[in-house]
């Protein structure tokens, strides 16, 4: 006898003398059976060790491994029935089940790897539960059909948070009402899931008979609530649901609600393309079977697409209803004139004053006028717009306007003048434009646009008294504008009330600071013809002190002198018209006015005075004209003397000063005088480039573009330029 079979009958109750022996034979020439017959004696011997079980069915199920599971099935069963065996007192054993399961999905014994599915869930406690059904799942993933719905089922009752994978596998098994049914539950836990709802409408769209809990139009309708932008694709996904499942009338019951519903533009569209498409189908099957409802079905399919625009207007009214440009839309769209009249009566009655969108006069005044040849309905209806209380005075005066131009271009003006009389008559006086408290109409007689209006509609058709008495009103309101002030300054002038006409450019000047100086212009034109030239003179001298830097203003006193024959006093308005206001300009017209007046040697002071006085740029300018002028006057030696001094202002890149200097030398100087020009021009040149230099570092600096001191053994010997030779200053070289 072998020791170990000494061990094993001295300590018959302990597992460890079996496993040394197990152990001895794993890799030894014992044969397969014999190993079989020790395990045998094993368990036997100690039927609740799960250390020999598990070696032996390890042992067992490894003895399979590689064999066909149908050719060796009896094979297979005496594993199985081993499993079973052991099972007996190993229940509690999750590890033995799941080793059995995996066994079990090795061969083909669906019926029977369910059974022990539900027996493993049975025996163990509820804990290992996931362990078994993830291997459940593998197998009802690998054999499909209801046992895989059912194993599913089971398998999200342990993990909850994998439904939506189960709809998915379902979705692709075929089972698409299963799948539905959990994409509802999912919806009921988890809300407002747009892709579980994208998700749960395509499979009710693929799928032609579908019976669920609740209903799929309750379903559909539910998202729709949930998710109103999606509102057009949701509801052609209910309509075509009910369009596979023979439900016709149905269909369009969606469909028209759908397009009378929506409220935008985009889910318009996409539910009345769908309708008309769904429309146009059943047209052709029509006509293909020769149908005699044919004609009915096409008759209505035109209708529907004549509404489109109408049904557009109404998705835009139901999103903006106190839009004017929407209601002007949805009018314009209709032909016959009843229908025209009743969309203008339905807007005005639509849109309350206080909330219109737009200009709600608008709609007023085009319907009025689309009564243009019905008077009296046209005068009915603008009256009536004149009681509506408008957001702003400017709608109203806006309609009071168009009212009295439409009875104008009727050569009704008497009625054209009242109606704007009346508007703009008002027992309280002293209200405020802008106080929004009150209503547009206890304002409207404060509107500025209507009293220009009305004063250009007396002037036109009533006195001159009348328009007077219409200016006067508008400045006792204290509305007058620059406008106002123009207008009535030349209606007096017209009618020859001068001094009045004074008053009130002289009302303008103090009221409008802004515009005093373009009044001031006007005022002194009418004045110069009708004044003595004292008053002007006070007028000038007021305009001047209050706009010191307008050339106008100098030059039409100085003309106003000049006139009077008063020259001197003339060139005196000139020279201060320069001292404010130093520009080459106003020199230039200084100096011609001293030639037409006193000649050519009268301009030399005005030159000086320029010279000293303008900046580089226009001094250069003035400089060549004061020496081309003593060249004229045969003054050669002032004429050099000018054109040295003028070289200081003159950067010799001008090449218009030098070239005129240089010609000047050519003609009338000597060699010794072009020596002295060239001299000249490179002093100037090297104080333009030094003065260039000096701008550009300094610009350098500020911006930290200068680059930092290198020491000279950096320098490399190729970046080194050769010396420039020192150039003698006083040696010119001549071209002539």
């Amino acid at each position: 006898m072998s020791q170990h079979e000494l061990d094993i009958a001295s300590s018959p109750g302990d597992v460890r003398p079996w496993i040394r022996y197990i152990s001895s034979v794993k890799n030894d020439k014992t044969t397969a059976r014999q190993k079989c017959i020790l395990f045998e004696r094993a368990v036997t011997a100690l039927p609740r060790s799960y250390k020999l079980w598990k070696e032996y069915l390890d042992f067992r199920s490894g003895l399979c491994t590689g064999l066909n599971p149908i050719k060796h099935a009896d094979e297979y069963d005496r594993v199985n029935a081993l499993y079973e065996k052991s099972l007996v007192l190993l229940h509690k054993m999750p590890v033995i089940w799941l080793q059995y399961l995996q066994f079990l999905m090795l061969q083909p014994k669906v019926t029977k790897t369910r059974s022990v599915i539900n027996e493993a869930l049975r025996s163990l406690p509820v804990q290992q539960h996931p362990r078994v059904l993830k291997l459940a799942l593998q197998f009802g993933t690998k054999v499909g059909g209801p046992t895989s719905v059912q194993i599913w089922k089971r398998y999200v009752l342990a993990y909850p948070d994998q439904k939506e994978t189960m709809a998915q596998s379902l979705i692709k098994m075929g089972y698409h009402g299963e799948a539905a049914v959990v994409l509802i539950e999912l919806l009921n836990a988890s809300g407002d899931n747009y892709a579980l709802w994208t998700e749960l409408v395509d499979l009710i769209g693929e799928s032609d008979k579908l019976t669920l809990e609740p209903p799929v139009e309750q379903i559909i309708s539910s998202g729709i609530k949930r998710f109103p932008d999606q509102r057009g694709p949701l509801t052609v996904q209910l309509a075509n649901f009910l369009v596979r499942n023979g439900d016709l009338e149905s269909a369009r019951d969606v469909f028209e609600d759908g397009i009378t519903t929506a409220n935008t533009v985009r889910d318009f569209t996409v539910v009345f393309d769908a309708y008309a498409e769904f429309e146009e189908r059943i047209v052709t099957h029509l006509i293909e079977n020769e149908s005699p409802m044919a004609d009915l079905r096409i008759a209505k399919l035109d209708h529907l697409l004549e509404r489109r625009p109408f049904l557009i207007s109404d998705v835009r009214l139901r999103r903006e209803p106190y839009s004017v440009l929407e209601w002007q839309k949805r009018i314009a769209l209709y032909e016959d004139p009843a229908e025209t009249v009743a969309a203008y009566t339905e807007a005005v009655q639509s849109i309350p004053p206080a909330k219109a969108d737009g200009k709600l006069s608008q709609l007023w005044i085009s319907w009025a006028k689309f009564y243009a040849e019905d008077r009296e309905t046209a005068c009915e209806i603008y009256h009536k717009a004149t009681l509506v209380p408008y957001k702003s005075v400017s709608e109203l005066a806006d309609v009071y306007l168009a009212w009295s131009q439409y009875e104008s271009e009727n050569d009704h003006w008497e009625n054209a003048v009242k109606i704007i009389k009346q508007a703009l008559e008002s027992p309280n006086t002293h209200v405020s434009y802008h106080n929004s408290d009150l209503t547009a109409q206890d304002r409207i007689h404060k509107s500025v646009r209507l009293w220009s209006y009305y004063a250009d509609l007396v002037e036109s058709y009533g006195t001159f008294e009348e328009t007077k008495q219409v200016y006067e009103k508008i400045m006792a309101l204290d509305l007058l504008t620059p406008l106002f002030v123009v207008n009535y300054a030349t209606l007096l002038e017209e009618n020859d009330h001068f001094e009045e006409m004074f008053k009130v450019y002289e009302k303008g000047i103090s009221l409008f600071e802004e515009s005093a100086f373009e009044i001031w212009n006007l005022y002194l034109v009418k004045a110069s013809p009708r004044l003595g030239l004292e008053r002007l003179r006070d007028l000038f001298e007021d305009a001047i002190s209050k706009f010191p830097t307008q050339k106008a203003l100098y030059i039409l006193y100085g003309k106003l002198e000049e006139d009077r024959g008063l020259v001197r006093n003339a060139m005196r308005v000139y020279s201060a018209m320069c001292d404010h206001v130093k520009t080459s300009e106003t020199f230039k017209y200084y100096i011609g006015r001293t030639v037409e007046n006193f000649g050519l040697a009268a301009t030399r002071p005005v030159y000086d005075k320029a010279l000293e006085s303008l900046p580089n740029k226009d001094a250069s300018e003035l400089a060549l004209d004061y020496a081309q002028m003593e060249e004229k006057l045969g003054e050669i030696d002032r004429a050099r003397a000018i054109y040295g001094y003028g070289s200081q202002f003159s950067d010799p890149q001008i090449i218009k000063y030098y070239d005129a200097w240089h010609k000047f030398e050519v003609a009338h100087g000597t060699e010794d005088t072009f020596k002295d020009m060239l001299r000249i021009k490179r002093s100037i040149q090297a104080q333009f480039n030094t003065d260039i230099h000096y701008a550009t570092t300094a610009a350098e600096v500020k911006k930290g573009t200068v680059q930092e001191f290198v020491k000279g053994e950096t320098v490399q010997k190729g970046n080194i330029e050769p010396p420039v030779a020192q150039a003698n200053e006083d040696e010119i070289e001549l071209d002539i």
